[in-house]
């Protein structure tokens, strides 16, 4: 059979394995999965828009990764799309804080962060990432899927406030508070060390004028890659070194 019917799954199946491996983005795959949520996802609004942001996402990183540019153009034009109908979800009360809204805001981030399509859009996505958590109040959980989401995008809001030397919504009492799952001392260590970041993050200078801002955070999101289980290689051109 032709390459073209199954290029959603193959897009997805490569940047799933030297992109997107663990942590809330590996949740995020979970709930798209065609196979184990085929008929609720074809049913639910939020699953379907997380599953085109992340189609979104790998036809892009496919394209771009095999000079296929048919492939990228294409995950470029789902991207509009994707952002257009978010907006639309935002407007929503009831969609604004989902796990698969968060989600889907994260998939739009890391596509910004590994094929920008503007300077400072990955900083806006970030912020959007921070008003929706800060909308959503601190996590209660400290196993399950909304436990392994927010300790990702503890991780997160950390390292963009340190690049942007302002403080993170983790510096502020309720936050810091907040269960962080871990399953050992390492873990433990790890998790201490980002509370400690959380809280001086505003006086973060990282992101002068002198560090290029993508480079930085790319930087920073890999070396916390074992504390997030985001697995967030340092570039595209050197996914298999994560």
């Amino acid at each position: 059979m032709a390459f073209t019917a199954f290029e959603d799954d193959i897009c997805l199946a490569f940047t799933r394995k030297t992109l997107l491996r663990g942590g809330l983005i590996e949740v995020a795959c979970e709930m798209i999965d065609t196979q184990g949520n085929a008929s609720k996802s074809s049913d639910d609004p939020a699953l379907l828009l997380l599953r085109s942001a992340l189609l979104s996402l790998s036809s892009s990183f496919f394209g771009s990764q095999h000079r296929e540019e048919r492939i990228a153009t294409k995950g470029y034009a789902q991207y509009g799309e994707v952002l257009r109908q978010l907006n639309g979800a935002l407007m929503v009360p009831q969609r604004q804080t989902t796990n698969e809204t968060i989600l889907t805001v994260v998939t739009c981030m890391l596509l910004e962060l590994f094929l920008p399509t503007g300077p400072s859009n990955f900083q806006k996505h970030q912020r959007g990432i921070e008003a929706l958590i800060r909308l959503r109040g601190p996590p209660t959980e400290t196993i399950g899927d909304t436990a392994t989401i927010f300790r990702g995008l503890r991780v997160v809001s950390i390292i963009g406030a340190l690049v942007q030397g302002k403080p993170s919504i983790y510096a502020q009492k309720e936050w810091k508070l907040a269960p962080v799952q871990y399953t050992n001392e390492i873990g433990k260590l790890l998790a201490d060390l980002f509370s400690i970041l959380g809280t001086y993050s505003h006086v973060s200078s990282v992101g002068s004028t002198n560090t290029n801002f993508t480079d930085t955070v790319q930087l920073s999101a890999r070396s916390s890659c074992a504390t997030a289980n985001l697995h967030l290689p340092l570039n595209p051109a050197n996914v298999n070194h994560c």
